[in-house]
């Protein structure tokens, strides 16, 4: 996963997922080969804003905004004496 860091626009806080990426040695055809110091990341979902040039990609440690979806939580303790706790969760939108 990775969040875009754009200092043009600070609304743009929307986690993509990484799915494929090509290198020079991995590029099958179609399109334009990378050269030895570049990489194709290809990336679920599209773009959500546009992004200026120079705007960083955080792949080492994204954060994204969630939020709980139903008032429901649940725990309990499990027969090892371990607390279990469930919510259910999604991304925030700004």
């Amino acid at each position: 996963m990775f969040t875009i860091a754009d200092s043009n626009d600070s609304l743009h806080t929307k986690a993509y997922r990484v799915t494929r990426v090509l290198s020079n040695a991995t590029y099958q055809s179609g399109g334009t080969r990378p050269t030895t110091s570049q990489r194709l990341v290809y990336f679920t979902p599209h773009l959500q804003r546009a992004v200026a040039q120079g705007a960083t990609c955080d792949f080492g440690g994204p954060l994204i905004r969630v939020m709980q979806t139903a008032d429901v939580q649940q725990y309990g303790l499990g027969t090892n004496n371990l607390f279990s706790f469930s919510l259910n969760l999604e991304e925030a939108q700004a």
